[in-house]
């Protein structure tokens, strides 16, 4: 059986501080997910084993690594569950791109081997095992637009007024470690309390506060910025997608977005470029 894995884009991203203990940080995050998916089929086997294919062959790690087989391996262990399953996925999220890949791989494979395995968990079971896998990893259960605070396992959700478009424009040979990205924070910033997103929730203005440490570190993206605020006419509403390297610009419309999209095409070269809406 064949589920969708979506993106996401984050609208903001306020840094509010960091658990010494574990090192993650605390966030206040506005996400919107995007019609932008990977596949994942998914058949169950009556033993134990996991098997996992990359069918395009783009991720090089280990399949212990994939938090598709991290969450399959978790939520078998977790529940003593005696069948196994082939899980087959089709990456067109980029890696490495802040557009929450992995994570929705992982909340999309513990949502469907809930359903093929028949555990009948709720929603909120699967959110607690989520975070387990990863901080973005809970936001992805419901897939809906929503507020994300403290390291990403709660989940207020929001009302939208309108679909947004963006175009998304990411580098082929850049790739931005979420992990990473932090520490350049860490190293640039002190943390403090700061404002939250409350003026902000209908996605009326971006800011990413990772965007200045990784920016500052990238000028490939810092010239991608630079041509899309041209091109888009509007510097407020372009910003970085998490920790990057996805540049994304939000459109009010979509026959804006088909506009941007197609001079987009003819000016960046080597790079990916989406156009996508809200879901």
């Amino acid at each position: 059986m064949i589920f969708l894995s979506p993106a996401k884009i984050n609208l903001t991203l306020f840094i509010k501080g960091k658990d010494e203990k574990d090192g993650y940080h605390y966030i206040d995050s506005i996400i919107d997910p995007i019609s932008l998916y990977d596949l994942i089929d998914i058949n169950v086997t009556d033993n134990k084993q996991i098997i996992l294919k990359d069918k395009f062959n783009k991720l090089k790690i280990p399949t212990t690594e994939n938090l598709i087989y991290k969450a399959a391996s978790l939520l078998q262990n977790k529940y003593n569950v005696k069948k196994g399953a082939i899980i087959e996925f089709y990456k067109y999220i980029p890696d490495g791109a802040g557009l929450g890949g992995g994570s929705s791989n992982a909340a999309t494979t513990l949502k469907a081997l809930n359903r093929l395995w028949k555990l009948k968990l709720s929603l909120k079971e699967l959110e607690k095992i989520a975070i387990h896998i990863g901080s973005d990893v809970p936001f992805f259960i419901r897939g809906k637009y929503a507020r994300i605070t403290k390291k990403g396992e709660k989940i207020s959700i929001l009302k939208r007024k309108k679909i947004n478009w963006y175009i998304i424009i990411i580098p082929k040979l850049c790739k931005i470690k979420t992990a990473q990205a932090y520490q350049w924070y860490d190293k640039d910033f002190v943390l403090t309390e700061k404002t939250t997103c409350n003026k902000i929730l209908n996605g009326n203005f971006l800011y990413n506060e990772l965007e200045g440490p990784v920016l500052k570190r990238n000028i490939l993206l810092n010239k991608i910025k630079e041509k899309l605020i041209s091109v888009a006419n509007d510097g407020n509403k372009v910003s970085l997608s998490g920790s990057g390297s996805a540049m994304f610009s939000l459109c009010e419309t979509k026959i804006k977005a088909k506009n941007l999209f197609q001079k987009a095409k003819r000016i960046f070269k080597n790079c990916y470029i989406y156009m996508v809406h809200s879901i």
